[in-house]
This record gives structure tokens, C-alpha cells and sequence, in this order.
């Protein structure tokens, strides 16, 4: 794995955060948009051609922004988190590597250690103390 795949990789929440920036940004455009688009007849212009070149440019305005949307609402819908892609690359690795396969027993092994010498601890306290029981 190369170093700018782990750079994308952890950029991924700050590209979506972007693209939510994007959406917000979009969203606002299309309102004035349709707002402009109904607003245009009442308007006052020069000649007709200026309203129409108005008009053409409001909807070519209107298309760029709606598509810009489409594509923002699909990238931040499909993309996933750094955490869910460090969950799809690393969990396969970890599962199939042999080490982390015997780890189980080997912290099974320390636990009963580690609980034998509690037990001898307790036992080899003097008979005088008593020992709470919750």
C-alpha cells in the first residue's frame, strides 16, 4: 500500500465534509435559481432578447448546479468513512494472520496466570484477615 493511498484513505471524512459544503453550496444556487426563473417575467428589460439571454443563462446555471448536486449527493451516499475502509482493509488481515489467530489462547494462558497468583496471594494472607465478599 502505497503513501497516497493511506493519505486518501484518511482524507476520506474531509472530502465528504467538502462535498456536504458542496451540497449546501448547490442547493442554495438552485433556490436562487427558481427564484429567478419565476421572478424573470415581472422583471423589467430593454428588449425581449434580453430576456430570453436572461433565461438562458439562468438555466444553464440551474443544470451545472443540479448536476453538481447529483453528483455530491452520490459521493457522500456511497463513499465510506476512514473508519469503514480501515474496517474493510484491515479486519481480512488481521483475521488471516496466524499470530492474531493463537492470540486467544495465549491471553487465556496469561488470564489463569495472572489469576493463580491472585489465589496464592489471597492464600497467603494471615488467617486474621477477612476478606469482603460483595
Amino acid at each position: 500500500m502505497n503513501y497516497f493511498l493511506v493519505y486518501l484513505i484518511l482524507m476520506l471524512d474531509t472530502w465528504k465534509a467538502a462535498f456536504i459544503a458542496l451540497i449546501i453550496i448547490c442547493s442554495i444556487i438552485l433556490i436562487i435559481v427558481i427564484i429567478t426563473w419565476f421572478m424573470s417575467d415581472d422583471g423589467v428589460y430593454a428588449s425581449e432578447s434580453e430576456k430570453e439571454s436572461d433565461k438562458i443563462l439562468t438555466k444553464k446555471i440551474g443544470k451545472i448546479a443540479f448536476i453538481t448536486l447529483i453528483i455530491s449527493f452520490v459521493f457522500v451516499i456511497f463513499c465510506p468513512t476512514t473508519k469503514q475502509v480501515a474496517t474493510i482493509y484491515l479486519l481480512p488481515k488481521i483475521t488471516s494472520n496466524k499470530s492474531m489467530q493463537e492470540l486467544p489462547s495465549k491471553t487465556a494462558e496469561l488470564l489463569l496466570i495472572e489469576v493463580k497468583k491472585e489465589i496464592n496471594t489471597i492464600n497467603a494472607l494471615p488467617s486474621n484477615i477477612e476478606i469482603k465478599k460483595n
